[in-house]
């Protein structure tokens, strides 16, 4: 992941964020990772998705919801 710079993930943080409870846990915690970069460089392009994600009725979703946003 370090070799792709942040920026190129910014178009589709939407659709990361929509598998943010993926079944695999290998999944998760790249996809966390990634996520994590992503809010260290532009903390404002995951604001609102994921205080939406944070908001849901899966308990799945909020919780990796959470994970990301500590």
């Amino acid at each position: 992941m370090p070799a792709v710079r942040v920026e190129v993930w910014l178009e589709v943080i939407p659709q990361l964020i929509a598998r943010i409870d993926h079944h695999s846990p290998h999944v998760q915690r790249l996809l966390n990772k990634l996520l994590a970069r992503a809010a260290a460089a532009h903390p404002q392009a995951l604001i609102y998705p994921l205080a939406v994600t944070s908001n849901t009725a899966s308990e799945a979703r909020r919780v990796a919801a959470h994970v990301i946003i500590r």
